[in-house]
Protein backbone atom coordinates (compact mmCIF):
# COMPACT_ATOMS: atom_id res chain seq x y z
CA UNK A 1 0.00 0.00 0.00
CA UNK A 2 1.14 3.65 -0.88
CA UNK A 3 2.95 4.84 2.36
CA UNK A 4 0.82 8.58 1.96
CA UNK A 5 -2.54 6.75 1.40
CA UNK A 6 -1.56 4.86 4.94
CA UNK A 7 -0.48 8.13 6.99
CA UNK A 8 -3.84 9.78 5.96
CA UNK A 9 -6.41 10.71 8.55
CA UNK A 10 -8.81 8.12 9.44
CA UNK A 11 -12.55 10.00 10.15
CA UNK A 12 -14.82 7.79 11.97
CA UNK A 13 -18.16 9.13 11.63
CA UNK A 14 -21.65 7.11 12.86
CA UNK A 15 -24.57 7.26 10.96
CA UNK A 16 -27.69 7.88 13.00
CA UNK A 17 -30.34 6.27 11.01
CA UNK A 18 -33.71 7.48 12.18
CA UNK A 19 -35.97 5.78 9.77
CA UNK A 20 -36.25 3.29 6.54
CA UNK A 21 -37.56 3.93 3.43
CA UNK A 22 -40.72 3.29 2.55
CA UNK A 23 -40.74 -0.83 0.88
CA UNK A 24 -42.15 0.67 -2.29
CA UNK A 25 -39.03 2.49 -2.93
CA UNK A 26 -36.66 0.48 -1.16
CA UNK A 27 -35.38 -1.78 -4.27
CA UNK A 28 -34.22 1.46 -5.88
CA UNK A 29 -32.87 3.59 -3.37
CA UNK A 30 -32.15 0.85 -0.58
CA UNK A 31 -31.98 2.72 2.88
CA UNK A 32 -31.26 6.16 4.53
CA UNK A 33 -27.71 5.22 5.28
CA UNK A 34 -26.87 4.53 2.02
CA UNK A 35 -28.15 7.48 0.78
CA UNK A 36 -25.56 9.61 3.47
CA UNK A 37 -23.27 7.43 2.77
CA UNK A 38 -23.02 8.34 -1.07
CA UNK A 39 -23.36 12.26 -0.26
CA UNK A 40 -20.27 11.41 1.89
CA UNK A 41 -18.38 10.06 -1.08
CA UNK A 42 -19.68 13.16 -3.85
CA UNK A 43 -16.75 14.96 -1.44
CA UNK A 44 -14.27 15.44 -4.75
CA UNK A 45 -10.97 15.63 -2.85
CA UNK A 46 -12.42 13.03 -0.14
CA UNK A 47 -9.54 10.51 -1.08
CA UNK A 48 -7.14 12.85 -1.15
CA UNK A 49 -7.78 14.35 2.68
CA UNK A 50 -8.79 11.42 4.82
CA UNK A 51 -10.05 7.97 5.28
CA UNK A 52 -13.54 7.71 5.96
CA UNK A 53 -15.14 4.66 7.96
CA UNK A 54 -18.75 4.70 8.88
CA UNK A 55 -20.87 2.59 10.76
CA UNK A 56 -24.40 2.64 10.78
CA UNK A 57 -27.35 2.81 13.60
CA UNK A 58 -30.57 1.62 12.81
CA UNK A 59 -32.41 3.66 16.04
CA UNK A 60 -35.89 2.35 15.97
CA UNK A 61 -34.47 -0.97 16.28
CA UNK A 62 -32.53 0.02 19.17
CA UNK A 63 -29.21 0.18 17.67
CA UNK A 64 -26.83 2.80 19.18
CA UNK A 65 -23.20 3.35 19.75
CA UNK A 66 -21.95 1.89 22.69
CA UNK A 67 -20.52 5.31 24.31
CA UNK A 68 -20.83 9.30 22.49
CA UNK A 69 -16.79 8.69 21.95
CA UNK A 70 -17.20 5.86 19.97
CA UNK A 71 -16.58 7.64 16.80
CA UNK A 72 -15.27 10.78 15.62
CA UNK A 73 -18.55 12.68 14.41
CA UNK A 74 -22.18 11.60 14.18
CA UNK A 75 -24.38 12.08 11.15
CA UNK A 76 -28.14 11.53 11.71
CA UNK A 77 -30.85 10.98 9.05
CA UNK A 78 -34.23 12.19 9.05
CA UNK A 79 -37.32 10.44 10.25
CA UNK A 80 -41.20 9.84 9.11
CA UNK A 81 -41.43 10.53 13.12
CA UNK A 82 -41.54 13.46 15.26
CA UNK A 83 -39.04 14.55 17.85
CA UNK A 84 -41.57 15.12 20.25
CA UNK A 85 -43.61 11.33 19.57
CA UNK A 86 -43.32 9.81 23.28
CA UNK A 87 -41.65 6.59 22.05
CA UNK A 88 -38.49 4.80 24.44
CA UNK A 89 -35.70 4.75 21.22
CA UNK A 90 -36.17 8.23 20.40
CA UNK A 91 -36.12 9.56 24.12
CA UNK A 92 -32.46 7.64 24.09
CA UNK A 93 -31.82 9.18 20.99
CA UNK A 94 -32.38 12.97 23.31
CA UNK A 95 -30.06 11.91 25.82
CA UNK A 96 -27.42 10.44 23.52
CA UNK A 97 -27.59 13.77 21.53
CA UNK A 98 -26.59 15.89 25.01
CA UNK A 99 -24.28 13.95 25.69
CA UNK A 100 -22.70 14.12 22.61
CA UNK A 101 -22.63 17.85 22.53
CA UNK A 102 -21.39 18.17 25.78
CA UNK A 103 -18.34 16.04 24.79
CA UNK A 104 -18.00 18.25 22.04
CA UNK A 105 -18.23 15.71 19.12
CA UNK A 106 -18.56 17.02 15.91
CA UNK A 107 -22.62 16.27 15.18
CA UNK A 108 -24.43 16.80 11.85
CA UNK A 109 -28.37 16.73 12.19
CA UNK A 110 -30.29 16.06 8.94
CA UNK A 111 -34.23 17.52 9.15
CA UNK A 112 -35.03 15.23 12.14
CA UNK A 113 -32.02 15.67 13.54
CA UNK A 114 -31.96 18.91 13.34
CA UNK A 115 -35.01 18.94 15.47
CA UNK A 116 -33.69 16.64 17.85
CA UNK A 117 -30.81 19.23 18.11
CA UNK A 118 -33.15 22.20 18.78
CA UNK A 119 -34.77 19.82 21.63
CA UNK A 120 -32.34 18.21 23.10
CA UNK A 121 -30.96 21.66 24.05
CA UNK A 122 -33.75 23.47 25.38
CA UNK A 123 -35.51 24.68 22.79
CA UNK A 124 -38.82 23.47 20.65
CA UNK A 125 -40.06 22.17 17.88
CA UNK A 126 -43.81 22.32 16.84
CA UNK A 127 -46.17 21.62 13.21
CA UNK A 128 -45.78 24.68 10.89
CA UNK A 129 -48.98 27.21 10.54
CA UNK A 130 -47.35 27.25 6.58
CA UNK A 131 -48.16 23.57 6.15
CA UNK A 132 -45.75 21.19 4.44
CA UNK A 133 -42.59 21.55 3.03
CA UNK A 134 -41.99 19.74 0.09
CA UNK A 135 -39.76 19.66 -3.41
CA UNK A 136 -36.63 21.52 -3.72
CA UNK A 137 -35.67 24.78 -1.53
CA UNK A 138 -33.09 27.54 -1.30
CA UNK A 139 -31.55 28.47 1.52
CA UNK A 140 -29.98 31.99 2.13
CA UNK A 141 -26.92 31.84 4.18
CA UNK A 142 -26.00 35.00 6.74
CA UNK A 143 -22.76 36.75 6.69
CA UNK A 144 -20.87 35.48 9.60
CA UNK A 145 -17.61 35.73 10.82
CA UNK A 146 -15.76 32.89 8.72
CA UNK A 147 -13.70 31.61 12.25
CA UNK A 148 -17.11 30.55 13.74
CA UNK A 149 -17.19 27.36 12.17
CA UNK A 150 -14.10 27.71 9.83
CA UNK A 151 -16.22 26.62 6.63
CA UNK A 152 -15.36 28.89 3.27
CA UNK A 153 -18.92 28.45 1.66
CA UNK A 154 -20.65 30.33 4.60
CA UNK A 155 -21.78 33.83 4.08
CA UNK A 156 -20.39 33.92 0.33
CA UNK A 157 -23.58 31.85 -1.65
CA UNK A 158 -27.24 30.49 -1.43
CA UNK A 159 -27.80 26.90 -0.98
CA UNK A 160 -30.32 24.36 -2.74
CA UNK A 161 -31.58 20.93 -1.51
CA UNK A 162 -35.09 18.78 -0.92
CA UNK A 163 -37.14 19.05 1.93
CA UNK A 164 -39.97 17.47 3.13
CA UNK A 165 -41.18 18.30 6.88
CA UNK A 166 -43.87 19.82 8.17
CA UNK A 167 -42.58 20.44 11.71
CA UNK A 168 -40.08 23.09 12.50
CA UNK A 169 -37.55 24.57 14.92
CA UNK A 170 -39.63 27.35 16.49
CA UNK A 171 -37.93 27.93 19.37
CA UNK A 172 -34.09 28.14 19.72
CA UNK A 173 -31.70 26.82 22.40
CA UNK A 174 -29.62 29.46 23.98
CA UNK A 175 -26.54 30.42 22.28
CA UNK A 176 -27.13 28.93 19.11
CA UNK A 177 -26.52 30.75 16.08
CA UNK A 178 -28.57 30.85 12.71
CA UNK A 179 -26.76 30.03 9.97
CA UNK A 180 -29.01 30.18 6.83
CA UNK A 181 -32.65 29.70 6.45
CA UNK A 182 -35.60 31.50 4.13
CA UNK A 183 -39.28 32.77 4.21
CA UNK A 184 -40.70 28.98 4.44
CA UNK A 185 -38.41 28.12 7.47
CA UNK A 186 -36.25 30.69 9.19
CA UNK A 187 -34.29 28.07 11.32
CA UNK A 188 -33.07 26.33 8.80
CA UNK A 189 -29.49 25.86 8.93
CA UNK A 190 -28.30 26.35 13.12
CA UNK A 191 -25.01 26.31 14.54
CA UNK A 192 -26.46 24.78 17.91
CA UNK A 193 -23.19 24.75 19.24
CA UNK A 194 -19.60 25.03 18.76
CA UNK A 195 -19.14 21.44 17.11
CA UNK A 196 -22.91 20.76 16.35
CA UNK A 197 -25.31 22.01 13.58
CA UNK A 198 -28.32 21.17 12.33
CA UNK A 199 -29.86 21.14 8.86
CA UNK A 200 -33.32 21.17 8.18
CA UNK A 201 -33.55 19.86 4.77
CA UNK A 202 -31.99 16.79 3.36
CA UNK A 203 -28.88 17.18 1.62
CA UNK A 204 -28.54 13.29 1.26
CA UNK A 205 -32.26 13.44 -1.02
CA UNK A 206 -31.58 12.88 -4.99
CA UNK A 207 -34.03 15.03 -6.87
CA UNK A 208 -35.39 11.45 -7.63
CA UNK A 209 -36.08 9.86 -4.75
CA UNK A 210 -37.54 13.16 -3.13
CA UNK A 211 -40.25 12.73 -6.64
CA UNK A 212 -40.77 9.67 -5.94
CA UNK A 213 -41.30 10.21 -2.29
CA UNK A 214 -43.63 12.84 -2.82
CA UNK A 215 -45.73 10.87 -5.76
CA UNK A 216 -45.68 7.91 -2.75
CA UNK A 217 -47.54 10.36 -0.10
CA UNK A 218 -48.90 12.43 -2.79
CA UNK A 219 -52.41 12.28 -0.02
CA UNK A 220 -51.06 13.72 3.07
CA UNK A 221 -50.68 17.02 0.90
CA UNK A 222 -53.19 19.66 -0.39
CA UNK A 223 -52.99 20.23 -4.25
CA UNK A 224 -51.66 23.14 -4.53
CA UNK A 225 -48.62 22.19 -2.30
CA UNK A 226 -48.08 18.72 -4.11
CA UNK A 227 -48.22 20.72 -7.50
CA UNK A 228 -45.48 23.09 -6.48
CA UNK A 229 -43.26 20.92 -4.66
CA UNK A 230 -43.36 19.00 -8.47
CA UNK A 231 -42.46 22.46 -10.35
CA UNK A 232 -39.68 22.84 -7.82
CA UNK A 233 -37.60 19.97 -8.79
CA UNK A 234 -36.64 21.44 -12.04
CA UNK A 235 -34.76 23.98 -10.01
CA UNK A 236 -32.25 21.71 -9.35
CA UNK A 237 -30.06 21.17 -6.08
CA UNK A 238 -26.52 21.82 -5.07
CA UNK A 239 -25.52 18.28 -3.49
CA UNK A 240 -21.71 17.90 -4.22
CA UNK A 241 -21.57 21.39 -2.36
CA UNK A 242 -23.44 20.31 0.84
CA UNK A 243 -21.26 17.17 0.85
CA UNK A 244 -17.82 19.14 0.70
CA UNK A 245 -19.46 21.69 3.10
CA UNK A 246 -20.32 19.05 5.46
CA UNK A 247 -17.17 17.36 5.47
CA UNK A 248 -15.21 20.20 5.60
CA UNK A 249 -17.43 21.45 8.91
CA UNK A 250 -16.50 17.98 10.53
CA UNK A 251 -12.55 18.54 9.66
CA UNK A 252 -12.84 21.67 11.47
CA UNK A 253 -14.33 21.08 14.94
CA UNK A 254 -12.09 18.07 14.73
CA UNK A 255 -9.22 20.21 14.46
CA UNK A 256 -10.43 22.50 16.75
CA UNK A 257 -12.64 20.89 19.09
CA UNK A 258 -10.23 17.69 20.07
CA UNK A 259 -12.46 15.13 21.87
CA UNK A 260 -10.12 11.99 21.81
CA UNK A 261 -6.84 10.97 22.08
CA UNK A 262 -4.82 10.10 19.27
CA UNK A 263 -4.54 6.81 18.81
Amino acid sequence: MDGAIQNKHTLDIGLLVCDQVAPELASQYQSYGHMLTELIRLNDNIENQVNVRLSQYLLPQGEFPTSVDQHDAYITSGSKHSVNDQLPWIEHFQSFTVNACKASIPYIGICFGHQMLAKALGGSVEISNKGWGIGCTTYQFEPLDPLLIDVPEIGLRSMSLCISHKEQVTTLPNKSVVIAGNSFCPNSVVLFTPTAIGIQGHPEFSIEYCRDLMNLRHTLYPKACYEEGLQSLYQGIDQRLWAKWMLDFIMSRLNRFEHKENQ
